[in-house]
């Protein structure tokens, strides 16, 4: 819980269901995922830190059914929707987090973020990817946030990992999670740490995109 701040909310998060198989075990989508977001709650509670913002960790479940989940809690918090700060999602398999998309107000807090991730990961490079807007759409839990202009992040991934061979299918199993990913995932779960921490202790909440729509084309 945030120490001056507990209404306004940071969220840590990964999906706990994988899809059917048969003999799926959801190891690669979205075990790994959910082990950073465990492994990060499990670094801020040793390390004694106090966050000015609370930081939420989520398991949401539904995800690939349509993400239920995380539909669901967009629904029933509506009203707190405006003091959520940032939503994080590592759904992309067993690779290191690898950095972010964010726009252009986001840059400078990403940069800060991350550098020390990168000085103590210095093998496992990450990048701060600048778009224009917040990104719409997409195959995961951020996007029902996004859809609302809650800022969320889908982490991109990094590393040398066989992922599309290994998911939505029966071979998404604890096998595929080679001994040589520990590194990446114990990144992972640090990234997940420095940044959320990070991002709980801004002086505001995280900025929002308020470009405006297109207009639309067409005749």
């Amino acid at each position: 819980p945030g120490t001056e701040r507990p209404d306004e909310v940071v969220i840590v998060s990964g999906h706990l269901d994988s899809w059917d198989g048969p003999g799926s075990q959801g190891a690669s989508d979205n075990g790994t995922g959910v082990t950073s977001a465990m492994e990060a709650a499990r670094i801020l509670m040793a390390s004694g830190v106090r966050p000015k913002r609370t930081i939420r960790f989520v398991l949401w479940t539904g995800e690939e059914q349509g993400l239920h989940g995380s539909r669901r809690y967009v629904q029933d918090h509506a009203a707190d929707l405006p003091k959520h700060s940032a939503v994080f999602v590592d759904d992309a398999g067993a690779g290191y987090i690898g950095g972010y998309t964010v726009i252009p107000s986001q840059k400078e807090i990403f940069e800060s973020a991350i550098a020390p991730v990168q000085a103590a990961f210095p093998q496992l490079p990450m990048s701060i990817r600048v778009v224009e807007r917040m990104p719409r759409g997409g195959g995961s839990d951020h996007s029902p946030f996004n859809a609302v202009g809650v800022p969320g992040f889908f982490t991109a991934e990094g590393g040398d990992f066989d992922y599309p061979g290994g998911y939505h299918n029966g071979r998404d199993r604890l096998a595929r999670v080679l001994p040589k990913y520990e590194s990446y995932l114990r990144q992972a779960g640090t990234a997940h740490a420095v940044v959320a921490f990070t991002v709980a202790n801004l002086p505001t909440l995280m900025p929002r995109d308020t470009t405006p729509p297109a207009a639309p084309t067409g005749g």
